[in-house]
């Protein structure tokens, strides 16, 4: 499936961001999970992921890519929490290749997830009457 960033340099992204809301019984943070991953035409990666130690079930939370911190994969090696500027910089000449959700917390416990308002540039994804 085709998005609002294929093809686009890393470079020329201005706005990557979600909301997300653990759907099932939880407490506790989410090992990373759920996350926004970017691929790259160099092979490397750029993931928006959640640190966050006290995610809630049914509290919606908000991840920022270009405001917060990212995990960069490739270029100049692992990055955890850089800045989105510095993640960049490790990727001279990438174009993004893909974008995609990842939710792979279940070795900690089974973890449902919703996320809405998938923003890619001035591209937004989401669906009306969010929980």
């Amino acid at each position: 499936m085709r998005h609002a960033l294929d093809g686009l340099a890393l470079s020329s992204v201005s706005a990557l961001s979600y909301d997300f809301a653990i759907t099932s019984a939880w407490s506790g943070g989410g090992g990373g999970s759920p996350r926004l991953v970017v691929a790259l035409s160099d092979g490397g990666n750029v993931a928006l992921n959640s640190v966050d130690p006290s995610l809630t079930t049914g509290t919606w939370v908000h991840m920022d890519a270009i405001g917060g911190a990212v995990d960069n994969s490739g270029g100049c090696g692992y990055l955890y929490q850089a800045s989105w500027n510095d993640a960049v910089a490790c990727h001279p000449g990438a174009t993004v290749t893909d974008a995609y959700v990842v939710v792979d917390s279940g070795w900690m416990a089974p973890m449902t997830v919703q996320v809405d308002n998938v923003t890619m540039n001035d591209t937004v994804y989401t669906k009306p009457g969010r929980v």
